[in-house]
């Protein structure tokens, strides 16, 4: 993810999940070395309700949707009338990372209006299309860009579970949750291991990149 201008922007930064769990974390992490020339002069979590800002300050409105903007949830109508309001006052807006589905077609003036919009899932690429008539971008969660040193050994032979309700009722396994690791070291631990069951996407995220095969539930 970059923005490409020469301009040194102020950024209102909306969906900070880093505080959430660590692959949330590699995703804002990401999100911010690559707006290091501008400044994010507001930060945000995701919220039913976000307050007005200086508009006059502000270039640049960007959203991290991740797992948010779905089912008209109350964080996600949130957002998007945050977005609108941004655009009511002239500054540019962009969502990336992004899910985007079930939601009302009341948004679609404020999608049409989008300076860049990208998602992270090829459901929501065509949901857009389908539904709000409009071409995004698809790309890997920004938690996948980076690479980190793996740990394969061939004699590996247990399954693990990440931290889900399924894995528990189930009993599937000893459990490696994201909760409990930094990023790096939690795609080290899967690295170990031969496979990985879990209903958590950023778990999922992380097998992918430890190259682990894995199992969603």
């Amino acid at each position: 993810f970059c923005i490409a201008t020469s301009l040194m922007l102020n950024i209102v930064f909306v969906g900070d999940t880093k505080n959430y769990h660590s692959g949330c974390y590699e995703v804002c992490k990401n999100i911010k070395h690559s707006l290091k020339k501008h400044t994010i002069v507001k930060s945000f979590p995701p919220m039913h309700s976000l307050p007005d800002v200086d508009w006059d300050a502000v270039d640049l409105v960007l959203v991290n949707g991740e797992g948010t903007l779905h089912h008209n949830r109350p964080a996600a109508e949130g957002i998007m009338d945050f977005v609108k309001r941004a655009q009511s006052h002239g500054v540019n807006t962009a969502i990336v990372n992004t899910v985007w589905q079930n939601m009302h077609i009341k948004w679609k003036p404020v999608l049409d209006s989008l300076d860049y919009f990208s998602v992270r899932d090829q459901l929501s690429q065509e949901y857009v299309a389908d539904a709000f008539d409009i071409q995004v971008d698809c790309y890997l969660d920004i938690s996948m860009q980076n690479c980190y040193p793996l740990h394969k050994d061939s004699h590996a032979d247990d399954i693990v579970c990440g931290n889900t309700l399924e894995s528990k009722i189930f009993g599937l396994g000893n459990i490696i949750s994201i909760f409990d690791h930094e990023w790096e070291d939690f795609v080290y631990q899967l690295s170990r291991h031969k496979g990985y069951v879990s209903g958590r996407f950023h778990e999922i995220a992380a097998a992918c990149v430890a190259r682990t095969p894995f199992w969603p539930i």
